[in-house]
């Protein structure tokens, strides 16, 4: 069974209203991915930006948003990164107010879910998909 990877990707396009722009990349692309069940969460959509959380097996998928920026060149795409045996990375390109950049893939190694356990307080410690989750005493 893959580790989970749980991209936190932003989708940002300048201009007046995108909307048209951005729901052809939502449901062309995002939506097209098929994520099972819980692997897609919505964060915002708007006219201008949309913030989400998707599933991956192990690690971001890379090729994917490279081929987001090329079909959708007027767009600027972030994605932190986090997968449960401690890989975690970003990735940030595109367009940023209407200037080309460079795009930028970091990764470095956290802390994996195991170790939040050990360091933040036993099992009831432990990250899940939406952040950590409360210690009760």
């Amino acid at each position: 069974m893959p580790n989970d990877c749980w991209n936190n990707i932003i989708i940002i396009r300048h201009g007046d209203d995108n909307s048209e722009e951005l729901t052809e990349l939502f449901d062309k692309e995002i939506k097209a991915k098929n994520p099972p069940d819980d692997c897609l969460i919505i964060d915002y959509k708007g006219n201008n930006g949309i913030k989400f959380k998707l599933w991956s097996a192990w690690r971001p998928d890379n090729e994917w948003l490279e081929g987001l920026i090329q079909k959708y060149p007027n767009c600027w795409i972030k994605n932190y990164w986090y997968e449960e045996g401690g890989g975690a990375g970003i990735f940030i390109g595109g367009c940023l107010y209407g200037e080309p950049q460079e795009t930028m893939i970091q990764e470095w190694v956290e802390v994996p879910i195991e170790g939040y356990s050990q360091y933040f307080g036993g099992i009831d410690a432990v990250y899940d998909r939406y952040g950590f989750k409360t210690i009760e005493r």
